[in-house]
C-alpha cells in the first residue's frame, strides 16, 4: 500500500454572513449568526478611529480616519462588515463582505409639552429667557420637558427664545421655546395637516431639525 495523502478540505459557510438592518438604540448592533464548516469567523467592522478619550482621529485634512475594528458600532450610518476564517494546512480560508445599516431612531414631537412655571410677583420685571448654555431639561431644574421616554431630553437642547419675554404683572404669559436635536442619531417629526386634492385634510409626518415649544409663566399675587 501506498502513503495516505491528507488533501486541504475546502471550507464553506454552514451559515453565511448577510446583510442586517437595525435601528439606533445606544447599544453596539452586531453581525451574528455566521458560522463555518471549519475555523471559527472573525468579524470587522470599517468604522471612524477614535484615541483613548473617544475623540476622532483625523488625518492631514481634518477629515475622520476609517479603520478595520472588531468592536461593533453604535452610531446611525451604513458600515461594511468583513468576516473572514483564516486558512491552515486543513482546510482553505473564507472572506465575506456584507453591509450594516443602523437606522436613526424616529421620534414624534407632538407628544412634547412642557410644565407650567409659577413665579411670585415682587414688582420687578422678570425676564424669561431660555438659556443655551443652562439646558433647563434637567431633573433639578424649574423648567421640564414631559417626554414619552425621558432619556430623550439629553438630546434635546435649547436654541433660545422666539421671543424673550418680560414678566412684571400678575397675570400668565404665553412662551415660545426653540427647541434643536444635539443628536445625530435621532431624526424628529411632527405632524401637519395637509389638503389633498379633493379638498380632504390629511396629516403627514415631516422631519423637524428645530421645533417651537409654547409653555406658560405665570406670576402669582404676592400674598
Amino acid at each position: 500500500n501506498g502513503p495516505l495523502t491528507m488533501t486541504k478540505a475546502l471550507n464553506e459557510w454552514v451559515t453565511a454572513p448577510k446583510d442586517k438592518t437595525d435601528t439606533y438604540s445606544g447599544n453596539k448592533i452586531e453581525i451574528d449568526d455566521v458560522l463555518a464548516k471549519f475555523g471559527n469567523a472573525k468579524i470587522e467592522y470599517y468604522v471612524y478611529q477614535k484615541d483613548a478619550n473617544g475623540n476622532y482621529v483625523l488625518d492631514s485634512e481634518g477629515k475622520r480616519v476609517y479603520v478595520w475594528s472588531e468592536i461593533a458600532p453604535v452610531d446611525a450610518d451604513v458600515y461594511r462588515v468583513r468576516v473572514t476564517v483564516e486558512g491552515t494546512e486543513n482546510y482553505s480560508g473564507l472572506e465575506y463582505e456584507v453591509a450594516l445599516k443602523i437606522s436613526k431612531l424616529v421620534i414624534s414631537v407632538d407628544n412634547f409639552t412642557f410644565d407650567a412655571i409659577d413665579k411670585i410677583y415682587n414688582g420687578e420685571a422678570q425676564y424669561w429667557v431660555l438659556d443655551p448654555d443652562n439646558n433647563p431639561l434637567t431633573d433639578d431644574a424649574e423648567v421640564k420637558l414631559i417626554a414619552l421616554d425621558a432619556s430623550l431630553l439629553q438630546h434635546i437642547i435649547f436654541a433660545g427664545m422666539e421671543h424673550p419675554v418680560e414678566c412684571i404683572n400678575v397675570g400668565a404669559y404665553e412662551l415660545m421655546a426653540i427647541l434643536q436635536i444635539s443628536n445625530p442619531n435621532y431624526t424628529f417629526v411632527k405632524s401637519i395637516i395637509e389638503t389633498d386634492e379633493n379638498g380632504n385634510e390629511v396629516a403627514r409626518m415631516v422631519e423637524v431639525n428645530e421645533w417651537t415649544l409654547p409653555f406658560t409663566v405665570e406670576i402669582k399675587r404676592l400674598e
